[in-house]
């Protein structure tokens, strides 16, 4: 595979940086008021595990990172993203265009709640999602408006990503997901309302000694009864370095 080459620094706005994803010579626009990707998108990418075939659709898509990755690690054949804020949408296009991504990734502003309008019904192979974790109304809310959409259920609710998925995907498709552990029941119970069967399970621990704060999960649309656990994953070892395990979902060079 050719290694991808960006195209010359862009003209950034205001508070914006380049980042080096060190993949396939990807480089990403941020925007750290608005709010920048972190360890969970990365977990999630790897966890994916998209193929070459694949039409994938990612649910939320904030500055399109998840994009970038999906297409770094695997190919797949094509890539939409669904962003609801304008600020963010603007800069995951300009990360596809920056990457020179237009022939297999396009980013659609709109709310991924209106199925079929947002993106095409049943069409897609994976979903991704990396939603807000945390409730309405739970929390401090002393972030600014992008910071508090992007982690807290204002845009659409662990109900409406879901279904949002299971609508988008074909039969046989599936659905990967990264949230937080303590929510555990309520993904199982959405994902089977509306038939995705929880197939894949993964969590994330920050030591070995602490307990999970992040969940993976993976489910098929009208998949049969099934799960399987991966072994759980350990981001620092006690010498306060990245274990062997997350060196390998890092590609052995952390993100910037």
């Amino acid at each position: 595979m050719c290694r991808n080459t960006p195209d010359s620094d862009p003209a950034l706005r205001p508070g914006e940086r380049v980042d080096d994803l060190e993949l396939e010579g990807l480089r990403i626009i941020q925007n750290p008021d608005a709010f920048c990707f972190g360890t969970d998108s990365v977990l999630l990418a790897d966890f994916a595990r998209a193929k070459k075939e694949n039409r994938v659709l990612d649910l939320g898509t904030g500055c399109g990172v998840l994009l970038l990755l999906l297409w770094g690690r695997y190919h797949p054949q094509e890539l939409v993203g669904v962003e609801i804020q304008p600020q963010m949408a603007d800069i995951a296009r300009r990360n596809v265009a920056f990457n020179r991504l237009e022939s297999v990734a396009r980013v659609v502003e709109g709310d991924y709640k209106r199925h079929g309008e947002a993106f095409p019904k049943a069409k897609f192979d994976l979903v991704v999602a990396n939603p807000p974790y945390v409730k309405l109304g739970a929390g401090a809310g002393r972030e600014n408006q992008a910071h508090y959409i992007a982690r807290h259920e204002v845009a659409a609710t662990l109900a409406d990503v879901v279904e949002a998925a299971s609508a988008a995907l074909i039969t046989g498709g599936r659905f990967c997901m990264v949230h937080h552990p303590h929510r555990l029941a309520e993904i199982i119970t959405a994902m089977r309302g509306v038939r995705i069967e929880p197939k894949r399970m993964k969590l994330v621990q920050p030591r070995e000694d602490k307990p999970a704060n992040i969940l993976l999960i993976e489910g098929i649309k009208n998949g049969r009864s099934g799960m399987h656990f991966e072994p759980t994953l350990s981001v620092y070892g006690p010498d306060g370095d990245y274990t062997a395990s997350m060196q390998r979902v890092y590609g052995g060079k952390p993100y910037a």
